[in-house]
């Protein structure tokens, strides 16, 4: 649970401070830390191409951020913050599904093999449920902790309180949506194959991220 709400929390921090093609750069290096994660903790055995493609997507990663250490003066010089929320919330997420799959019955016990179903399966709500309640109770706290920041100026689009509850609503109910299809997954397919599926947002962001008037430059292509 506590994973969970790090890995949202940073994933909100990415999306605000970073266009959203960019933002959909964890999709990137959260598989490579589950597979390798479930390898180890899990025993469960990723197929050849699954190592293949470590070295790829850190490649894209790389071509998307264009840090100054590979590309100089033409790099793109994101918001420290916005790339370290992204690098947080990749380590997050790709944790957190390696424990939904241990509560999902992924594994037998410490240093056996992945049998799943071997130990008590938990209810995809119940572990949505926990998760919540951690977000609630976290955010409270480092909403407390944060200093008040000043309102964007809102778009004509975005400026009237019925549009922002609406977006507000739609955004809740698509992330609970998101959360609930991840967890069943878990708790039906190896975390190592589960994981590879999120590489489709990118797709999605950017896609998003073109009707906001973000486009991506060539290399990030």
């Amino acid at each position: 649970a506590l994973l969970g709400m790090l890995t949202i929390y940073a994933f909100f921090c990415t999306a605000s401070y970073l266009p959203l093609a960019d933002a959909a750069v964890p999709t990137f290096v959260a598989p490579l830390v589950t597979v390798a994660g479930a390898a180890v903790a899990l025993g469960e055995r990723p197929p050849r191409t699954a190592w293949i493609a470590f070295p790829v997507c850190l490649i894209g990663a790389l071509l998307v951020v264009q840090p100054t250490f590979a590309f100089g003066r033409g790099a793109r010089h994101l918001p420290a913050i916005g790339v370290l929320s992204a690098a947080a919330q990749a380590l997050f997420g790709g944790c957190s599904k390696i424990m939904i799959r241990v509560l999902s019955g992924g594994i037998a016990g410490v240093g056996a093999a992945a049998t799943p179903g071997a130990v008590e399966k938990e209810h995809p709500l119940t572990m949505l449920w926990y998760t919540n309640v951690a977000c609630v109770l976290g955010m409270g706290v480092i909403a407390a902790a944060t200093p008040a920041m000043t309102p964007a100026v809102a778009t004509a689009a975005t400026e009237s309180p019925a549009t922002l509850t609406a977006l507000w609503i739609a955004s809740s109910a698509s992330g609970f949506a998101a959360q609930m299809c991840v967890t069943t997954a878990l708790g039906m397919a190896p975390a190592s194959a589960v994981s590879p599926i999120h590489y489709t947002a990118v797709v999605w962001a950017t896609s998003w991220g073109a009707m906001l008037g973000e486009v991506p430059g060539a290399v990030e292509s």
